[in-house]
């Protein structure tokens, strides 16, 4: 018989991970019902410690030594996008649809790095156009993250030719 030397507690805490309305509780006691797990199979020498050492490594730099604002961010991201999802559907849109008659430019380089959907430029799009310090015109978004994906708009300095 496998594990036993904890009583299953690793089964018990998964269950509450299950029922856990908030998503980092949910993920950190399901992280550790791994570990307990772990913990309880190596203890009835069903698994080597080596198995459960590093399960336990993992666990720790996931949750004592990460960067807890990033992972809180990715559980943001997560929902807003789930959120879109829901919302699109509604209408039924796809989420990188595009629902706008403005034609994307030739030769646009408004694009989202991260899924490569066409941000609009133009007196209906999504930037504001200003002309930069050397005579070149500068666009500047009227939002934060991309309307498709959901990352993050930032803005990079780019050459003096505006590339």
């Amino acid at each position: 018989m496998s594990g036993g030397s904890m009583d299953y507690i690793c089964y018990q805490v998964g269950e509450a991970a299950s029922m856990c309305e908030d998503a980092e509780l949910s993920d950190l006691l399901r992280d550790a019902a791994h570990v307990l797990h772990e913990e309880e199979w190596w203890g009835s020498n069903d698994i080597s410690e080596d198995a459960y050492r590093e399960a336990l490594a993992e666990f720790k730099a996931k949750w004592f030594g990460g960067d807890r604002r990033e992972r809180l961010k990715g559980y943001v991201d997560k929902e807003i996008n789930r959120c879109r999802a829901r919302c699109y559907s509604i209408i039924g849109a796809k989420i990188n649809e595009i629902d706008t008659e403005e034609a994307v430019p030739d030769g646009c380089l408004c694009c989202c790095t991260n899924c490569g959907n066409p941000m609009m430029t133009g007196e209906l799009g999504w930037f504001d156009e200003s002309e930069g310090p050397h005579g070149g015109i500068i666009y500047i978004p009227k939002f934060n993250f991309c309307p498709y994906c959901g990352a993050e708009v930032r803005l990079e300095e780019r050459g003096g030719d505006g590339r």
